[in-house]
């Protein structure tokens, strides 16, 4: 049977070509293509395209840090702030105004001597207008306060961190227990602003100096611009605080008086001696250039330096509270917390602020406080008078020990001792000292378990530094446990700033985190809500 040739329907299609565009097709009147080009099975994006970046757009945060001097802002994982905002004298200038550019500066004024009834330089008015703020807000003016603010935190948008209107969330470290008006201009400035973060996270900047040192306990001095604040940080929350009105402002003070000091003893008695107003920025300059801290000395110095006269004075007979040297300061508040908490506190000191990073002020810091620890121990009462021996016998049975005229002079231990024992006279028996136990070697009525011995292990001192505080001369006296006493260790730590970004970029939740529709439903944080 003949094959039959398909039918035309069945009959597969023949593959189209393009026209082929020769010079003779367009020499007669061809239409010519556009090149194309061609199409691949497989996609090239992935050859020649960019890899994903480190950090995701949706997930980024801003931190920013508010002190009483400067305003810092940056992203979230970053070591270090983009940019830094001073509230200087020409930062808050208006503007057009350029006198800040004027070669021609006036000469210093100087301010002639009136006798000796003449009144110092309002202390309260010194270098008031390089902060934005003081914590005593019933003369500050509020709204003030915060066109300074939004004025910083605009100038750090556009400027350094570049930001477009999409909202991130924000992070916001603050000094501890700032003043509920002023945290809430803050809030209001950040939300208020174009870029309307959904959400705040607001973190105190004890707790984040602890987690910058890789800590969860610690005892934190914070020397601020108007005060020194300690505080106790147990498992990441403060358990304890005490304040003092010496800060860097006063320090600036002493150094202020100093300049003046010598400047006029350079002036001989002919001539007409006046007081030179000596600034802010001067003394700070001389402060970086030249100031350190002598070394502790138990003998009280003859020539104290503006360090010392400002954080290591002489204490009083009867001291303020509020002004305690920092030492005294520390002190009190060991004495105030759990013995647990407070041996961890004493080997895990943090000391951040400007003029921590002077040189000497921590070994002096250290120091000082070893002093107190081993002459005064952990006794609230600083002089027991003609009770004094009793006291400290009642504190040896506190810690372990046992008055030594219960053992040895009394009438049933002097019939069981042997003759040359019995001889002896009560006097030099009574004052030998007898040996303390440390708590891992004391006899125990409880089972030794695993675990008990496991605790007993590290709790044992391996290795003792060279200022434990057994080995220091006075630590029998003083009632001070061997096996408890720890040495006084400073820590090292990465800053508020640093440990904000850190917290951030970890996505770890804060206690509190306001949100933006919840504070302007409210008008603030609430009446009688607190923070944390």
């Amino acid at each position: 049977m003949p094959a039959t040739s398909p039918s035309p329907a069945t009959r597969p299609a023949l593959r189209s070509r393009p026209p082929s565009t020769t010079a003779s097709t367009a020499g007669l009147g061809g239409k010519v293509s556009s090149p194309r080009t061609p199409l691949l099975g497989r996609s090239i994006s992935s050859q020649f395209g960019s890899p994903a970046a480190f950090r995701s757009e949706p997930d980024e945060q801003i931190v920013y840090e508010l002190d009483a001097r400067y305003l810092r802002a940056g992203f979230a994982g970053e070591s270090r702030p983009r940019s830094t905002y001073a509230f200087t004298p020409d930062t808050g200038r208006r503007g057009g105004d350029y006198r800040a550019y004027n070669l021609r500066k006036p000469a210093r004024a100087r301010r002639k001597r009136g006798g000796n009834g003449e009144k110092e330089a309002d202390y309260e008015a010194w270098g008031r207008e390089h902060e934005v703020y003081r914590t005593d807000t019933r003369a500050l003016d509020l709204g003030l306060v915060e066109d300074k603010l939004e004025r910083a935190v605009r100038s750090l948008h556009t400027t350094s961190l570049q930001l477009d209107t999409k909202p991130r969330k924000a992070v916001l470290a603050i000094p501890s227990l700032l003043p509920t008006p002023l945290l809430e201009i803050m809030l209001k400035v950040l939300f208020d602003h174009h870029q309307q973060p959904p959400s705040v996270t607001v973190l105190t900047t004890p707790v984040l100096a602890v987690v910058g040192a890789g800590l969860r306990d610690g005892l934190v001095v914070e020397v601020g611009w108007e005060e020194t604040v300690v505080t106790a940080v147990g498992e990441l929350r403060e358990v304890g605080q005490r304040r003092s009105v010496r800060g860097e402002k006063m320090l600036a003070w002493e150094m202020r008086k100093a300049l003046e000091q010598v400047e006029n003893s350079n002036i001989s008695d002919d001539e007409e001696r006046s007081d030179p107003t000596t600034g802010l920025e001067e003394a700070e300059e001389a402060l970086r250039q030249i100031g350190s801290c002598p070394p502790f000395s138990p003998t009280e110095p003859a020539n104290p330096t503006p360090l010392e006269s400002t954080f290591f004075p002489p204490i009083p007979s009867h001291p303020d509270d509020h002004d305690l040297p920092l030492a005294h300061l520390a002190h009190s508040l060991l004495l105030s917390l759990p013995p647990d908490l407070r041996r961890l506190c004493t080997t895990r000191l943090i000391l951040t602020g400007g003029p921590t990073r002077l040189p000497g002020f921590k070994q002096r810091f250290l120091k000082e406080l070893q002093h107190l620890i081993s002459t005064r121990g952990w006794s609230r009462v600083k002089n027991f008078g003609s009770a004094t021996a009793a006291e400290r016998g009642r504190e040896g049975r506190a810690v372990g020990k046992v008055k030594p005229h219960n053992l040895r002079t009394s009438p049933e231990n002097l019939k069981a001792d042997p003759p040359s024992m019995a001889g002896r006279s009560v006097a030099s028996t009574s004052t030998a000292p007898l040996p303390v136990l440390p708590t891992h070697q004391r006899p125990r009525d409880d089972v030794s378990d695993p675990l008990t011995r496991k605790a007993e292990r590290h709790c044992r001192p391996v290795n003792p530094e060279p200022w434990h505080l057994s080995q220091m001369p006075g630590a029998a006296d003083s009632g001070l446990e061997m096996g408890a006493a720890a040495g006084v260790r400073g820590v090292e730590t990465l800053g508020a700033w640093a440990s904000a970004s850190l917290v951030a970029g970890v996505r770890v939740k804060g206690v509190r985190e306001v949100g933006r529709e919840e504070f302007l439903r409210v008008g603030g944080l609430g009446l009688g809500e607190g923070l944390f």
